[in-house]
């Protein structure tokens, strides 16, 4: 029975009760009051507690937010780093391949020099480490506006040139001073229009993708090199993290050739890199670039960007396990006999430069 019934009777009968039981009566209600009293304060103290420690586990969950939110902004800001000076922990990186060159190699008999290009090319991977991969990678973040990008590159076969070097059958010289760095296109129309909009295309990217995403994520990357075959490398555009999905890699081509045209219309010429059913061409050369990202970089995604002034249109690509078999030997072949010779010798170079004096030597006449 409810305290406030039992006390409304006990009163009742204290008023009816002849005066011999009142005193009786009066310490039941006495007893049931002090009952009442203790039952209310437990309560009250039950009520803070319980209120006390919703307040902390609200502390708890907000910290947790806080603290994911911090790491994601830390991430962010990481990202966005551009390439540091090539002085800045030197000691933490790899040594350019262009290291290997020694002018002995050139005093050699073909003989010998290949039994001893053989041999430097197994002790190539000592040089590389997980570690120092990834400070390569954080120390070149900027791409072609640094320079240390540049000169880890030269004697490196990476990406952008993969499908060059699976369809060279006879200007191995001239592909091997393109690699070595030699010969340079970086102010190439195309080159310029891609570099000046990639970041609209990127934006159009993210947008497009952050719906159907949790959490997306664009960090910028640098080169990359794979300790197990360190003689290759690629540089995504940029790798992309989310909560839903594995890591991706992301590259973004803004052709020029197609600049303004609507991708339907694109897709008309013989040459442009969808087919009809608007998925990337097996046999074109962004195809067997974004699929040797992926080798280099150990992920098994990519996603595919075109962008033009009409539209932007994205493919994920799955990577190829069969594919990528079928080609790594042949990337191995012509780094053996062609990048690494050149590494060790500089004979290509020595003649480019040869041939540069005689035409100045030309023009002064």
């Amino acid at each position: 029975m409810n305290v406030f019934l039992r006390l409304g009777f006990s009163f009742l009968l204290l008023f009816c009760a002849p005066v011999s039981a009142q005193g009786e009566i009066s310490i039941l209600i006495f007893t049931l009051y002090i009952s009442y009293l203790t039952d209310l304060v437990t309560r009250i103290i039950n009520t803070a507690s319980e209120g006390e420690q919703e307040s902390t586990d609200r502390v708890d969950i907000l910290t947790a937010a806080e603290a994911e939110s911090h790491k994601e902004s830390q991430a962010v800001v990481q990202s966005e780093t551009l390439c540091t000076d090539s002085t800045v922990n030197a000691t933490n990186l790899p040594k350019p391949l262009t290291h290997l060159f020694d002018e002995n190699h050139s005093l050699l008999s073909q003989d010998k020099l290949q039994n001893e290009l053989d041999k430097i090319m197994l002790t190539i991977p000592a040089y590389f480490s997980e570690l120092n991969c990834k400070h390569l990678q954080e120390s070149t973040r900027g791409q072609s506006s640094c320079e240390q990008w540049f000169e880890q590159r030269q004697g490196r076969i990476t990406a952008s040139h993969f499908n060059e070097v699976l369809r060279c059958k006879t200007s191995q010289a001239s592909l091997t001073s393109k690699i070595m760095g030699y010969t340079s296109s970086r102010n190439a129309p195309a080159l310029a229009w891609g570099k000046n909009n990639e970041k609209l295309a990127r934006e159009a990217f993210t947008s497009n993708q952050m719906t159907c995403h949790d959490r997306l994520r664009v960090e910028e990357v640098g080169l990359v090199v794979n300790p197990k075959f360190p003689h290759l490398g690629a540089s995504p555009d940029r790798i992309i993290h989310c909560k839903c999905c594995p890591p991706a890699t992301l590259e973004i081509k803004c052709p020029l050739k197609y600049a303004n045209m609507s991708i339907p219309d694109a897709i008309k010429s013989k040459v442009f890199c969808l087919g009809k059913n608007f998925e990337l061409k097996k046999d074109h050369a962004y195809y067997t670039q974004v699929q040797g990202q992926m080798a280099v970089c150990e992920l098994k995604t990519s996603y595919f960007v075109i962008w033009t002034t009409e539209e932007c249109h994205t493919q994920k690509v799955e990577f190829s396990e069969e594919y990528w078999a079928q080609i790594r030997p042949k990337l191995d072949l012509f780094y053996r006999q062609h990048i690494l010779t050149e590494t060790c010798t500089l004979k290509l170079k020595k003649q480019f430069l040869i041939a540069e004096a005689s035409c100045s030597c030309k023009k002064n006449v």
